[in-house]
């Protein structure tokens, strides 16, 4: 509440008003009135104010405006580069077009509504519609820049937040990723056996055997392999959403993902081979990449060369992401520790349970018919009363 009570020495009671604003420049301001022999006098001025303020200085920063500020202050936001970059880029390519030029003030739930129409009318380049999860997508970029409106005081709620998600009435039900992008055992030594190239062989089995993220394998460096100990840090993740050229290496997703993963001998071994031949080169240090040399491998490079192999495999086609899935499924099937397995990967055991839900139903499936082995006996019409003394 803006208005306070004041007391001077004396005793004498008086009122004051503080107000915290930003103005069209993007500046902090504060204005504060003192004197107000009542309360009530007090709150008519403050409201006298805000509608001052209301009416010229949130009414001059458009959207594009606020995209700019939130832009040059992002490291305060603490808001990754990459994540920044990305959001910028499905800004200045969804929304700016319709509500860049819009006052801040002005884009109400309605505003949101008809742009969301619109995104949904809107044909990409060969000519089909966007799908529910880029429409959804985009106003999550809104909503995140208009929050940033209310943090200000540019505006008293987000809009944004009052819209619900669009669901495609139309379109089929999908199952989840993570339920159709993985290979089993079979499927990847069947891949595996058409990799004749031991450097793509290492890499395809490491994600195999570890499940780390396609950035995190970009980014490790020979400095991260504990040969003695037979593990491996992953502290860092390789990406392009930057505002420089080319791949830089980052802090990882998260902080859970910063952690140190162990080993399989068959992994340790190959790697140790990899190790040797990699020592060889001009110039060998611990700082280059495993996958890589003084530079690291490029994704495009990554995917060009999965998608040959798994042509020339006549395998079930999955995303560099699928091996993730695929590790983590086969070590869950495997009776593995969750808290283990989330820890491997760099999850909390919530997400674990939510991303293989089919598994864990699977599982439950078989426990339930091991109960049913085990009390197929048990009824009352045939079980012999034992005494108990």
């Amino acid at each position: 509440m803006p208005v306070y009570k004041d007391k001077s020495r004396s005793g004498k009671v008086s009122y004051r008003i503080d107000i915290n604003f930003t103005d069209q420049n993007g500046k902090r301001r504060h204005i504060c009135r003192r004197g107000f022999a009542k309360k009530k006098d007090a709150e008519a001025e403050e409201a006298r104010i805000r509608m001052t303020l209301s009416d010229n200085l949130p009414a001059a920063i458009t959207l594009d405006a606020l995209v700019d500020q939130y832009t040059a202050s992002y490291l305060l936001e603490g808001v990754k580069e990459s994540t920044l970059m990305s959001n910028l880029t499905m800004y200045k390519c969804h929304i700016s077009p319709i509500l860049g030029s819009k006052r801040v003030k002005d884009i109400t739930v309605s505003a949101v509504t008809q742009w969301m129409t619109n995104m949904l009318e809107k044909e990409k380049p060969d000519g089909t519609r966007y799908a529910a999860n880029t429409i959804n997508n985009a106003k999550m970029v809104l909503s995140k820049y208009l929050s940033y409106a209310v943090k200000l005081e540019l505006i008293p709620d987000n809009p944004a937040q009052k819209v619900k998600k669009y669901q495609d009435p139309d379109e089929t039900v999908k199952s989840d990723e993570a339920e159709i992008n993985f290979w089993t055992e079979d499927e990847y030594w069947h891949f595996i056996s058409y990799v004749d190239d031991p450097e793509w062989k290492d890499i395809f089995l490491f994600l195999w055997e570890t499940g780390v993220r396609r950035g995190e394998l970009i980014a490790l460096r020979w400095e991260n392999v504990d040969f003695g100990g037979s593990k491996i840090r992953i502290e860092a993740t390789a990406t392009n959403k930057t505002k420089k050229r080319g791949q830089i290496r980052t802090s990882p997703k998260t902080r859970r993902s910063i952690r140190t993963i162990d080993m399989p001998d068959s992994l340790r071994n190959a790697l140790l081979e990899r190790y040797k031949r990699h020592q060889r080169r001009d110039g060998f240090s611990y700082d280059f990449y495993v996958f890589g040399d003084i530079r690291p491998l490029s994704p495009t490079t990554l995917k060009r060369k999965h998608d040959e192999y798994m042509e020339k495999a006549g395998v079930k086609r999955i995303t560099l992401h699928g091996f993730r899935h695929s590790h983590a499924s086969l070590l869950i099937m495997h009776g593995l520790p969750d808290q283990m397995i989330a820890d491997r990967l760099g999850h909390t055991i919530e997400i674990l349970h939510k991303v293989y839900a089919h598994i864990y139903e699977q599982q439950r499936n078989s426990f339930k018919n091991e109960l049913n082995a085990i009390y197929k006996n048990y009824t009352q019409t045939t079980r012999t009363a034992i005494p108990l003394h």
